[in-house]
């Protein structure tokens, strides 16, 4: 393989319990790759680890947990001020199997209308999809995926409407056109809203069926998703930024689903739930200029990736 300027990026927060699998694996990746931690005030011994066993490794500590989308904007804004090719983000609780990083670099040799390519998210123990991942690969959501696995006619890249970042290789041209993540969403949105700019830059999502990770990710249920305020509010901040559509229709969609949902509510006497969803749909009302603001910026080159960017 040419060589190329490769940089993987790791946000870390108290996530000592995996540092030694997870920079491990990058280390022995089998290419010469700049591996830089961006630690968001972790308040175990993540960095005292990684100075002292993973001596190569770049710390970067910011002082205060900025979450996962502005902690990783300070490593690709320095991947690419250092002429970064490629760039692969890696969750903290995550790690490859051989090969990984080549292969998804290979893809992008062949296809250059590719924005983010994703390896296979296997579980800790490697012994099926990690849950996320299963419900991403759906035929709905990856058609064929699947189903080639099953009769063994694997194609090279594989199509997908969303994978979430836990492992992305990204280009140089991916940055330039899409930028980094949007402030906006502190913590989780900040990949579903990327897909959905990715997709409005013209380039496409896709995973790489011949390359592997590990995730060990808690498992969340539907119903704590239901009922967990900050992850409502995020899944209706992503639906009203799509900049692929227009700022009032999304606006308009939002109210006319929220009344529907909340009018059967109060039609089967369920008041519990109504309050919930009736308080969070007035919420959002006052981040109406944010996400308008947002919008704009995003389409951008390099959008969020200078200071001046940042909301």
């Amino acid at each position: 393989m040419k060589a190329f300027n490769i940089y993987c990026i790791v946000v870390t927060y108290n996530g000592a319990a995996w540092v030694k699998k997870c920079f491990g694996s990058l280390l022995s990746c089998g290419l010469p790759v700049k591996i830089l931690a961006v630690d968001n005030a972790s308040s175990d011994n993540t960095v005292q680890l990684l100075r002292t066993d993973f001596a190569t490794v770049q710390v970067i500590e910011t002082g205060s947990n900025l979450g996962f989308g502005k902690a990783n904007n300070i490593g690709l804004k320095m991947a690419l001020d250092n002429d970064a090719d490629y760039i692969f983000l890696l969750n903290q609780d995550a790690w490859l199997q051989p090969g990984c990083i080549e292969k998804l670099i290979s893809c992008f040799q062949f296809n250059l209308q590719m924005g983010i390519i994703s390896p296979v998210h296997l579980n800790a123990a490697g012994d099926n999809f990690d849950k996320h991942f299963a419900g991403y690969t759906n035929e709905q959501h990856c058609p064929g995926f699947v189903t080639d696995r099953f009769f063994g006619r694997e194609k090279t890249l594989y199509p997908i409407k969303f994978i979430n970042a836990a492992a992305w290789m990204l280009s140089r041209n991916t940055l330039e056109k899409v930028g980094g993540f949007d402030p906006l969403f502190p913590h989780y949105g900040e990949d579903d809203d990327y897909v959905e700019r990715v997709k409005y830059a013209g380039l496409t999502t896709a995973i790489c069926p011949a390359a592997f990770i590990h995730h060990d990710a808690a498992p969340v249920s539907e119903e704590d998703l239901q009922w967990n305020v900050q992850r409502l509010k995020i899944h209706h901040l992503v639906q009203l930024k799509k900049i692929s559509n227009t700022y009032r229709s999304n606006w308009l969609n939002f109210i006319k689903n929220e009344w529907d949902i909340q009018t059967t509510m109060l039609l089967f006497r369920k008041f519990k739930h109504w309050r919930f969803r009736s308080k969070m749909f007035f919420k959002l009302f006052s981040y109406y200029g944010k996400i308008k603001t947002s919008r704009a910026r995003s389409r951008q080159p390099y959008a969020f990736l200078k200071e001046e960017n940042y909301l």
